[in-house]
């Protein structure tokens, strides 16, 4: 629970107590939000008074109790009256008092505001009222940054780590509960007495449930009302949706009835997953989307894949042309990209020569070009999720169904097209009509279902459909479990790299399958496998648990871990796997560095980059045309800082 004082933005200003109290106009605003002007203010809101000669010049003077159990109404010699009804104090200084709004006084209209010290009473002022008035508090006291907002049931702030000096902070993952400290949110049941703590037993439930938006989705409310044991303060559970952006600043923001609150930010640990995935790697480039929805690429660009209008290579990041904001996604395929923007739209640039990027032709293009629907006439919309394979793209709809264009060597875009290529989307058949997210990888494509089933297709030598050996290339087969007895079932998310596949499930457990070469499949061999097998732990020992995604390269796979670490294992000829060695691995092992703080990985053809919850990416392994994005070509067995635009400092996507 917050400190009583740690909510009360406090601005001292020196004065002369012996002159009359001044309010200016739009004065009294909203503690939380601090909302200038003529924004009205519910009864029951904590609010703030600014103005000059506010108290006696008494120090200190903190809210405390009366004989009655309600807050005083007269503090540092000052008293507060709206429309004549006392107000409750719970600070008093010559510049601010720190009040709550007195109930009774209507939720229309107007309230005579008069603040009177020693006898003496400012000039009255106005305030609008109404029946809300959300503001989230803030760790700033300022209504902006980092919101007062904690994980449920503990005292640890969804925050990035260590940024809160003296207090537990940390990332909220999917799933999980925050409390939102607040005020101005309505009339309640069992509503207190004017200026007394709220009851724990009953609880004060507010009479209207508030609307909570986490990022760009709305989240479920679990209780809203008052904070047990406080006055004015209401506090709002709410459960972090579970396909929630991650990042550092991930923006909250409360609405009743059409008003709304401030915007407040808090942490979230969560790896977006193919359907949102905030970072990806090519071949030997990388892209990353910003903040604020724009598309960042640095690394190769014979092919334009880049997307900044040219074909030449760049070792730190550019912008994408044309892509300064709306996209929630992005999908590198070996020498080509493409986004998913917020209203359902793919583009893509680059190496064409597969139909890749979807339009209809097989010209490569150094600018996003928008996808073409089935019929070819107009752009593809409706797309929930994208994912690209070497020389493949495919898409999920909101209706759940996937849609496939490029590269049909072995298969990958489905039993239709039986055409070599398509330069334009065709349906998959074959699968059920609910699928979620989709994985592409070298001629192959898996697809998750909504109830955690997996169905694959395409090139199928090495096991990496995960259904048993020689199968049928282009028709869909659903994935077996690690007894090869029965369908998959349970899995959260897919990943496919070149000839292997891995699934975290809904327990955090991991399983891969497929080639193996190089150990790729983490369960201490080299041996292909044709089902999914358990990937091993750090020892060896048992099966890795604590898994939130993963991501697979050529002959590599990363995860990351739920606590907000990166593991690696597979080949690592170029420093894959970022422990410094430069030694396959064939179980998992921690990348140098990134033991915490990482929100997302991506895993190119033989480097791998990793988004931090500070805003910052990390990059390791292969480096010959620069997509490790600091600068030079030079190889890193440890992770390296991505460089900003232009080379300036290090980049911040948030």
């Amino acid at each position: 629970m917050l400190l009583r004082i740690s909510i009360f933005f406090v601005l001292a200003l020196s004065a002369d107590a012996a002159s009359a109290p001044v309010v200016p106009a739009a004065s009294v605003v909203n503690n939380a939000s601090f909302s200038v002007g003529t924004n009205p203010l519910a009864p029951g809101t904590i609010a703030a008074i600014f103005g000059s000669n506010l108290d006696d010049g008494t120090s200190n003077a903190f809210s405390s109790f009366g004989t009655n159990g309600e807050l005083l109404s007269t503090l540092g010699g000052a008293s507060v009256t709206l429309n004549g009804i006392s107000a409750p104090m719970f600070s008093a200084f010559p510049g601010q008092l720190n009040v709550q709004i007195p109930e009774g006084l209507g939720t229309s209209g107007l309230a005579t505001v008069v603040v009177t010290v020693g006898g003496q009473s400012s000039t009255p002022q106005t305030v609008p009222l109404g029946s809300f008035s959300p503001g989230i508090f803030s760790t700033n006291q300022k209504g902006t940054g980092q919101g007062a907002i904690q994980i449920a049931n503990t005292s640890t702030y969804a925050a990035p780590s260590g940024s809160i000096s003296g207090s537990a902070t940390q990332a909220v993952k999917p799933g999980e509960f925050i409390t939102i400290y607040c005020t101005g949110l309505g009339a309640v049941t069992n509503p207190p007495i004017p200026g007394k703590p709220a009851s724990n037993n009953p609880l004060s439930h507010t009479v209207t449930t508030p609307k909570v938006t986490i990022g760009s989705e709305n989240a479920s409310v679990s209780f809203a009302g008052l904070s047990p044991g406080y006055v004015g303060l209401y506090q709002v559970n709410a459960q972090i949706p579970a396909d929630a952006s991650g990042g550092s600043a991930i923006s909250v923001q409360l609405s009743l009835s059409g008003v709304t609150s401030n915007t407040v930010t808090i942490a979230v640990n969560a790896p977006a997953g193919p359907n949102g995935d905030k970072i990806t790697a090519g071949e030997q480039h990388t892209c990353a989307v910003t903040g604020a929805g724009g598309v960042l690429c640095w690394g190769s660009n014979a092919n334009g894949q880049l997307g900044n209008g040219t074909t030449t290579k760049s070792f730190t990041p550019v912008p994408v042309t044309g892509l300064s904001s709306g996209v929630a996604g992005i999908t590198a395929g070996q020498d080509f990209t493409c986004a998913l923007t917020n209203a359902g739209s793919v583009a893509c640039w680059g190496v064409n020569t597969t139909g890749n990027l979807g339009n209809g032709t097989t010209t490569d293009s150094d600018v996003p070009v928008k996808v073409l629907d089935v019929a070819g006439t107009a752009p593809m919309s409706g797309v929930v999720a994208i994912s690209a394979g070497q020389y493949h793209v495919c898409a999920v709809t909101s209706a759940g169904a996937v849609l496939c264009w490029g590269d049909n060597a072995e298969g990958e875009l489905g039993p239709e097209p039986s055409a070599f290529r398509t330069g334009l989307p065709y349906q998959v058949t074959g699968i059920p009509a609910d699928i979620v997210n989709v994985s592409g990888g070298s001629y192959v494509t898996c697809a998750l279902t909504s109830k955690g089933a997996l169905w694959c297709w395409g090139s199928s030598g090495f096991g990496q459909l995960g259904a048993g050996p020689n199968l049928p290339n282009e028709n869909p087969v659903a994935v077996l479990n690690v007894a090869g007895t029965a369908p998959l079932s349970g899995v959260a998310s897919v990943t496919v790299g070149y000839a292997d596949a891995c699934a975290v499930t809904t327990a955090g457990s991991l399983l891969c399958w497929g080639e193996n070469q190089d150990g790729e499949i983490g369960n201490n061999t080299n041996i292909i496998s044709f089902i999914p097998v358990q990937v091993l732990n750090l020892a060896g020992t048992s099966p890795l648990s604590g898994i939130a995604s993963v991501t697979a390269g050529e002959n590599d796979a990363c995860a990351l871990t739920s606590t907000g670490g990166a593991l690696c294992w597979g080949t690592s000829f170029n420093g894959d796997l970022g422990d410094g060695t430069g030694h396959q691995a064939e179980i998992p092992v921690q990348v140098a560095g990134l033991t915490s703080g990482v929100t997302e990985i991506g895993s190119g053809y033989h480097h791998n980059c990793a988004i931090l919850s500070s805003g910052g990416v990390m990059c390791w392994g292969f480096n010959i045309n620069g997509q490790l994005g600091n600068g030079n070509t030079d190889d890193q067995l440890t992770p390296v800082a991505v460089v900003g635009v232009g080379g300036g400092g290090l980049l911040k996507l948030f």
